[in-house]
Order: C-alpha cells, then sequence, then structure tokens
C-alpha cells in the first residue's frame, strides 16, 4: 500500500531531498488521485521513480491535467508506463524527460499536455542510432530539443 510517509523516509535517507517536501508532494498526489484515474500502487511507482520532489509535483500536475482534459481515455499513469515499456529506458528516466521538455516548453512561453510530451519523448526513443549512441535518456532528450525541439501541432 501507498505509504507517503515511509517513501518520503527513504527518499531522505538517499539524500534525494527533505522528507517534509516530499511528503507535501505525495499528499498532493494523494489528493488528486481518484481525478488521476490511478490505484495507490500507480501512484507509488510513479513516486519512485521520480528523483526529488519537484519532479513529483509536475508529475501530479501533468498528470492532473491531463486526466481532465481527457477523462475518457486510459488513466495518464498506465498510458505514460505504455510508452516507458516499449523502450529500453527505465520511468525514471522518462520523467527526468518529461521535466527537461516540460522546461524547454517553458522557456520558449509554452505549454503542451502530458500527452503530447510522452508523444516527443517516444519520437527521442525512435530516433536512427538510439541503441548505438549507448546515452542515457535525458541526455538523448537534451540534444533532440537542441537539435529538432518540440514542433508545435505535430504531436
Amino acid at each position: 500500500m501507498f505509504d507517503p510517509r515511509d517513501i518520503a523516509q527513504k527518499k531522505e535517507g538517499q539524500g534525494k531531498g527533505v522528507a517534509k517536501d516530499w511528503l507535501g508532494a505525495f499528499e498532493c498526489g494523494r489528493v488528486n488521485l481518484r481525478f488521476l484515474s490511478a490505484s495507490p500502487e500507480e501512484l507509488e511507482r510513479v513516486a519512485l521513480a521520480c528523483a526529488t520532489p519537484e519532479q513529483m509535483n509536475l508529475m501530479v500536475r501533468l498528470l492532473y491535467q491531463y486526466a481532465r482534459i481527457d477523462p475518457y481515455d486510459m488513466g495518464p499513469i498506465v498510458m505514460m508506463e505504455r510508452f516507458v515499456d516499449q523502450s529500453p529506458f527505465s520511468l525514471g528516466e522518462w520523467i527526468e524527460g518529461v521535466q527537461l521538455v516540460h522546461q524547454w516548453l517553458e522557456r520558449e512561453g509554452r505549454e503542451e499536455n502530458l500527452k503530447v510530451i510522452l508523444n516527443f519523448l517516444r519520437c527521442c526513443v525512435e530516433l536512427p542510432d538510439v541503441k548505438s549512441l549507448n546515452e542515457n535518456f535525458p541526455n538523448l532528450v537534451s540534444s533532440a530539443l537542441e537539435i529538432y525541439g518540440v514542433e508545435k501541432d505535430k504531436y
């Protein structure tokens, strides 16, 4: 069962932020759980994959926004996990990729929903030399953003 206090203590013990910051992020996720169309276990997987409380807050916000935009689609966490499962990269790397794309969009004065961001990341996975580059996903995403950017209305 999703135990925010336990996870917050583990994250703090790993040097990944202060427990109270994690608890705030988890509480926001827990409160919005019914809107996210997510189970506590799904939220826990996202929480464990996040490297910082800021990432967790961002993911909860993007997951919530997407669930509100398209409530009849599969749950946003399930959608994200399907993208991850079809790639050689971990959920944590995808979350870092989401954060990088979100930051890039903010610098450009733009905002996109989670599905657009995930589709951009899927395109990064499908770049021709991904396997031979032996790069971690965040570096690959940063390079793709630098070279291609996120085209409006493409994803």
